[in-house]
């Protein structure tokens, strides 16, 4: 699914199954997702804007890369499951950045920009357990978390 536009519909925008790609597509206004991918997909340069859920939910096995997720009503990505890799998406002013609910889950890779404020959320993780890369900010060329602009919750605490 390449260049569409999801506004307006009555559930998720974008509801693609297993083995599809997501290009270039704007889902917006929608009252579920915005695009909701299940399993060994990928959504890249897309835009979600002001969905009722999040604007991108993924299952298992998928790339979501390079995408806008700009005030959707709860996270700007919801991983439901593991084994995703998440890389270069600009996450802003939802309810939460990028968050799981399940713990130990196996994030293939992720790597985040430096933005003014970013939260991730995973039960039972923390980032320098996982050697996890988050990059330079462009701005600085300083580690994402050394300006106060990264925050990641464990278990037990709250946003």
């Amino acid at each position: 699914m390449q260049n569409c536009q999801a506004v307006n519909n009555g559930r998720e925008g974008i509801w693609v199954s297993d083995n599809c790609i997501v290009s270039d597509c704007v889902a917006t206004f929608n009252s579920a997702n915005g695009i909701h991918v299940s399993r060994e997909s990928i959504v890249r340069d897309c835009v979600t804007h002001r969905n009722r859920g999040s604007g991108i939910r993924a299952g298992n096995d998928n790339r979501i890369v390079k995408n806008l997720c700009d005030n959707n009503d709860l996270d700007g990505i919801l991983l439901t499951s593991g084994d995703n890799r998440v890389e270069e998406n600009h996450v802003t002013d939802g309810l939460r950045g990028i968050f799981t609910s399940l713990s130990g889950v196996n994030l293939a890779w992720l790597r985040l920009r430096c933005s003014l404020y970013f939260a991730l959320k995973i039960p039972g993780w923390s980032p320098a357990a996982m050697g996890v890369d988050f990059g330079l900010c462009r701005a600085c060329e300083s580690p994402i978390g050394s300006l106060g602009d990264f925050r990641y919750f464990t278990e037990g605490q709250q946003d």
